[in-house]
């Protein structure tokens, strides 16, 4: 007797999620994702952006600074994306790899489609 009512119950909630779910007054058929992370953190990764020999080495200090960089940086210019956690990171980039490194490899056509204020960052 339990399973019946258990598939019931089932069906019920999803009944309730999809209905809910749905809103008809929604004209732009855009997909948006939107990440919720309940838990805060104060880590800071160290980002590395390189293309050919030229690498870009930061650790952000603040949301802000980091958008403006990565906003710049189109999509389609990254060829590869490789993230480091604490021991491995630590023993290639030093103490400021502490909160893992985020290494970006851009395809290197990228170069020219750079801002000067961008490529003014790279060394």
């Amino acid at each position: 007797m339990q399973k019946p009512l258990l598939t019931v119950v089932l069906i019920f909630i999803a009944f309730i999620n999809v209905t809910g779910q749905n809103n008809d007054s929604i004209k732009d058929k855009t997909t948006v994702i939107t990440l919720d992370c309940k838990i805060k953190t104060t880590t800071n990764p160290l980002y590395i952006i390189q293309i050919k020999d030229k690498r870009f080495v930061k650790l952000f200090e603040d949301e802000g600074s980091k958008e403006k960089v990565m906003g710049e940086i189109k999509p389609e210019w990254i060829g590869s994306v490789n993230v480091l956690r604490d021991p491995e990171g630590v023993e290639k980039y030093g103490s400021l790899a502490e909160d893992g490194v985020i290494v970006l490899s851009l395809k290197k056509d990228s170069w020219g489609k750079m801002t000067p204020e961008l490529q003014y960052e790279f060394k």
